[in-house]
C-alpha cells in the first residue's frame, strides 16, 4: 500500500505537468491592427476578421481597430465588410500587427466621412438619403409627443 502512495505522489505531478504544458500551447497569439478604406484611409467600423477555415471571428471598433487570437497552426486571416472587397492575408511568424486597406466594390459608394448621415465605413447604394431628410425623420416624433410644440422641456 505504501508503494502505491509513493507511486501516486510521483505520477500525479508528471501527468499534471503535461496538462499545464498542453494548456499553455493551446493558448494562442493575439494579433492586432486596423482596417481602413483604400480610397480615403478612413477607419471601417464593423468589419469582420476571421481565421480562415475556423469559426474564430472578431470585429473592428469605431476606429477600425481589432484584436483576434490565433493558434500557431493558423495560416490565413480573412478581412471583410459589406460593400468592400474581401481580402486574405497570410499570417507570418513574428508578426503581430496586420493593418489592411479594403477597396470599395464596383457600383457601390463607400462612405467613410464621419460628418455624413451614414456611420463611418458604411457602404450604401446610390442615391443616398440627404441629412435634411434624416432631420425630418428624427424630428417628427418629437413634435408629435409635444403636441406640435418644438419645446422638449416645459412646465405644465
Amino acid at each position: 500500500m505504501r508503494s502505491i502512495q509513493i507511486l501516486f505522489i510521483f505520477l500525479v505531478p508528471l501527468l499534471l505537468g503535461d496538462f499545464v504544458v498542453s494548456a499553455q500551447q493551446a493558448r494562442g497569439i493575439v494579433l492586432t491592427g486596423k482596417i481602413l478604406t483604400l480610397e480615403e484611409l478612413s477607419p471601417i467600423e464593423g468589419a469582420t476578421i476571421q481565421v480562415k477555415g475556423t469559426r474564430n471571428v472578431s470585429g473592428t471598433l469605431y476606429d477600425g481597430g481589432y484584436a483576434i487570437e490565433i493558434q500557431p497552426t493558423d495560416s490565413m486571416l480573412v478581412f471583410s465588410h459589406e460593400g468592400y472587397e474581401t481580402q486574405e492575408v497570410e499570417i507570418t511568424a513574428n508578426r503581430i500587427e496586420y493593418n489592411v486597406k479594403l477597396k470599395c466594390k464596383k457600383g457601390i459608394t463607400c462612405n467613410a466621412n464621419p460628418f455624413s448621415f451614414f456611420p463611418s465605413g458604411m457602404a450604401v447604394d446610390k442615391p443616398q438619403i440627404k441629412p435634411a431628410l434624416a432631420f425630418i425623420i428624427i424630428a417628427l416624433p418629437v413634435f408629435a409627443v409635444n403636441d406640435g410644440r418644438a419645446l422638449l422641456f416645459h412646465k405644465g
